[in-house]
């Protein structure tokens, strides 16, 4: 959504809590990000992606399904990049998580478990 500098005047001075609501927007938007740079400097390669993988589920996740699996549409390179580890070292915690049975996967699409 894309806000004018008329139609940010005029929310920002005339509609009560739009400044609160954008803030809080950030806010959230920002946190895993924020999580993720502290992650970078002093957690290991699986808490990493971890974070990753609770961050992309946040975004993107789909309700769960009655089976106790939440769909999430992302890729290994998505995730690669968004935790700053190598494509190989997501597909080995990929097929860890697959082995332990907290995650299926499929072409562009990831089902965590939520029972």
């Amino acid at each position: 959504l894309v806000i004018g500098p008329a139609a940010y005047t005029l929310l920002m001075d005339e509609q009560p809590g739009f400044a609160r609501a954008l803030l809080r927007e950030f806010a959230l938007r920002f946190e895993g990000n924020l999580r993720l740079l502290e992650a970078a400097r002093h957690r290991s390669a699986a808490q990493r992606f971890a974070l990753a993988l609770a961050q992309l589920a946040r975004e993107r996740g789909q309700a769960a399904a009655a089976e106790g699996w939440q769909a999430l549409a992302a890729t290994q390179a998505e995730l690669a990049a968004l935790a700053h580890l190598s494509r190989q070292t997501v597909n080995q915690l990929l097929s860890a998580a697959v082995a332990r049975g907290e995650l299926r996967r499929g072409y562009g699409r990831l089902w965590l478990r939520t029972a």
